[in-house]
């Protein structure tokens, strides 16, 4: 099986390989980085951001004379970008210019999409989705033979989240399957429950207004059954490594410990919000805010200065007060762009589900700054809706998805 590509533009052709590289290759270099090997532990993803970067430059400097499409959404990622800057100048900040990294990833990817398709590829092949599950299993293999117990359990990142959404929407049971087993295996708690709570709703985007209503309060319900259910029975289990990280956020477990629990995410927001004067939380502490992390989980991190949070939204309030939570709250609403797609049904559920995938992680994980792809699936299906509006382009769309062939 292998794939083929009509009409596709030659730098669509490249963003298509070098963000698919990135994927696939996102799991082997987790497990060098926390394997300890120099190279992953910073430089890689440094070369890999810089790289976006310079991409998105190239692609806005092409793209000069076509009309930006969504132009207030790119407008308030430029404000908020320039705001936080300012404030971080403003208030002495040391690190302004290392926090602009953070803050500024979403503009680049905005920049990266401008007149570009490729990301309709994403939803429709087969063949880079299997390659990420063989990837994680591979890799896996090597680790609980090679490395378990020796490096952090917490190995997982969010490609095969993403492909278990992909075959679930495909209805490719086996490989979905496989990828729930990995996702379990790999022992990240976020990236489960993100998925979890994403596979309940990412049908919703082929119901109306009112039949979304319908299934969100009867999701709702579901959902908390099962996870009343579900950590019922856990709450009795030991003797498992997985299981008993799980319990450190299971209310019904006795071992239930919200600051360890939570990796250090409870402490961290206790740690900064304790103390702040009201006008600072209205216009935030600008680019390169840093804190005392009064409460870490673990008695050698208690008193470490840190200069992010463990959630997105926490972030951008930190950083640009309740103004800073516009472009959060609007990167939210956007996987819904995608049921607007002229596109299959497999298709829109697929460009949904990745979306929405992405906004749930955020509550979890920093990604909507430190992870350009979940920017990708977040803004895709805008940036694609903008795309096909234009005279032609539903039908240039189509011509230039990556297909499967046998």
């Amino acid at each position: 099986m292998g794939m083929k590509v009509r009409g596709i533009s030659y730098y669509d052709y490249m963003l298509l390989l070098f963000v698919g590289g990135v994927i696939v290759l996102s799991f082997p270099a987790n497990l060098l980085r926390v394997w300890g090997v120099p190279f992953f532990r910073g430089p890689y993803y440094d070369v890999i951001f810089v790289i976006f970067v310079v991409l998105a430059l190239c692609n806005l400097w092409m793209s000069k004379d076509s009309p930006l499409p969504s132009y207030y959404f790119a407008a308030t990622l430029l404000l908020f970008s320039t705001m936080v800057f300012a404030i971080g100048v403003i208030r002495g900040n040391e690190n302004v210019i290392a926090g602009m990294k953070y803050f500024a990833l979403p503009l680049i990817v905005y920049m990266l999409l401008v007149g570009r398709r490729f990301v309709l590829s994403f939803y429709s092949s087969n063949f880079l989705w299997s390659l990420v599950v063989g990837s994680h299993v591979f890799c896996l293999l090597f680790y609980y033979a090679f490395l378990y117990g020796r490096v952090y359990p917490g190995i997982g990142v969010p490609s095969i989240s993403f492909a278990a959404l992909f075959f679930l929407a495909k209805q490719k049971y086996f490989l979905l399957s496989v990828s729930l087993l990995v996702v379990l295996l790999e022992g990240k708690r976020s990236l489960l429950l993100a998925l979890l709570i994403t596979m309940v709703f990412m049908r919703m985007v082929r119901l109306s207004v009112v039949g979304r209503l319908i299934y969100t309060i009867l999701g709702i319900g579901i959902l908390v059954l099962s996870m009343y259910l579900g950590l019922s029975f856990l709450a009795g289990i030991t003797g498992s490594a997985i299981v008993n990280r799980i319990n450190l956020l299971n209310p019904f477990s006795g071992s239930f410990d919200i600051l360890l629990g939570s990796s250090g995410r409870a402490g961290e927001l206790l740690s900064y919000f304790r103390g702040k004067d009201t006008l600072e939380l209205l216009i935030g502490s600008g680019s390169g805010f840093t804190y005392e992390w009064q409460l870490g989980y673990a008695s050698t991190q208690e008193g470490e200065i840190k200069g992010y949070f463990h959630m997105t939204p926490a972030n951008y309030l930190a950083a640009g007060g309740l103004l800073g939570l516009v472009p959060f709250v609007w990167m939210m609403l956007l996987p819904f762009r995608a049921g607007a797609l002229k596109e299959s049904n497999d298709t829109r559920t697929v460009a949904f589900g990745l979306g929405v995938f992405c906004v749930v992680q955020s509550f979890f994980g920093f990604n909507l700054a430190t992870d350009a792809v979940s920017i990708i699936f977040i803004i895709g299906p805008m940036m694609l809706l903008s795309e096909q509006r234009r005279p032609g382009g539903a039908t240039a769309l189509r011509s230039n998805s990556l297909e499967r062939t046998s």
